[in-house]
């Protein structure tokens, strides 16, 4: 009983934020809760492999991270820089890699995580 109250005070922050139209926010909460569990694996190793597993999740967690903040513009000054006007077809090219290897990380591994 105690952890679920917890939960509710720990996630307050996150679901008080969400809105429904818009991809950041699912990725925020699947952020927060991926960054928990590795937490969680990397101090418990409840499994035989759960310091890989945990590294999947922080792998997870950093390009949900990276798909928030839209750094996908390339500036030959200063390398990478965030650009929220210049949202091209390479833009989108590179965000959507990322959300494909993260569909394929999760559907690959998310349920051997708990076995």
């Amino acid at each position: 009983m105690t952890g679920g109250i917890r939960n509710v005070f720990i996630w307050l922050p996150i679901i008080w934020e969400d809105r429904w139209y818009d991809s950041d926010f699912l990725l925020k909460m699947l952020e927060f809760k991926l960054d928990r569990m590795a937490t969680r694996f990397e101090k418990h190793g409840i499994a035989v492999g759960a310091e890989r597993d945990a590294k999947r999740m922080r792998i997870c967690a950093v390009l949900c991270r990276h798909m928030m903040e839209d750094n996908y513009t390339f500036d030959e000054e200063s390398n990478w820089k965030p650009s929220y006007f210049s949202k091209n077809k390479t833009w989108m090219r590179a965000k959507s890699r990322d959300a494909e290897y993260l569909g394929h990380l999760l559907g690959r591994y998310m349920l051997g995580w708990w076995d």
